[in-house]
């Protein structure tokens, strides 16, 4: 089965529901890169994210779908638009509007 963008969107906007303190992480490393002016990826903070032992509100493990990990790009970028030039990303389902960007990411978001 094909995943779509707007499989994609939803299933983030569901999993950003259930953890609230996972996304504010992501967002807080994220904010902090950007003011420092570090260009960044959002592979590196997922990846801290699964090794670290945080709940949901419903008291399950945090698990991250890689499917939803452009989502995590695309929100901040919409939220911060100031962060754009410094969060690297590949082209994306999401991205089908747009011209297609690489801006040096090594990572699939």
């Amino acid at each position: 089965m094909t995943t779509t963008a707007d499989d994609m969107r939803r299933s983030f906007a569901v999993w950003r529901a259930a953890n609230q303190e996972a996304w504010a992480y992501i967002e807080r490393e994220a904010v902090a890169a950007m003011k420092a002016g570090r260009k960044f990826s959002i592979r590196p903070l997922v990846e801290r994210l699964r090794w670290q032992d945080l709940v949901n509100a419903d008291g399950d493990s945090v698990g991250i779908p890689n499917v939803i990990v452009p989502c995590f790009v695309r929100q901040l970028i919409s939220d911060y638009p100031e962060m754009k030039p410094l969060i690297t990303r590949q082209r994306s389902k999401l991205d089908s509007d747009e011209p297609a960007v690489n801006d040096g990411a090594v990572d699939g978001a």
